[in-house]
């Protein structure tokens, strides 16, 4: 005969089992004091394509086009962008390919020139 309260083969942490069988985790009513959370967050950059303007290129010295793209790394709660942690700023020649970060200052001077 197993015994009503203990820790034998017929109980769960000092609980009977009766019909259930073993059980694999305890329910919130056994512990009222516990709560369970799932906290989903995580980081998200985005691209953004933004109007260019002719330069000489500093690798290949031709005056062409470039494009000018926006990076913003988003912290996301449940997937949502809750706010920006970080942006940066990058210039591409469209003759050679060639990349090269700009500051915000330096965005905004090209956005005046126009």
């Amino acid at each position: 005969m197993l015994p009503k309260y203990g820790t034998g083969p017929g109980t769960c942490q000092g609980k009977p089992l009766g019909r259930q069988g073993l059980k694999l985790w305890d329910s919130p009513q056994d512990h009222p004091e516990r709560q369970n959370v799932l906290l989903l967050f995580g980081f998200k950059t985005v691209l953004k394509a933004m109007a260019g303007k002719p330069a000489t290129c500093r690798n290949c010295g031709s005056f062409v086009h470039h494009h000018l793209e926006e990076r913003a790394t988003k912290f996301t709660l449940f997937f949502i962008p809750v706010f920006t942690t970080s942006r940066s700023y990058r210039i591409t020649c469209t003759n050679c390919g060639y990349v090269s970060s700009i500051s915000a200052r330096q965005k905004r001077a090209l956005e005046l020139q126009r």
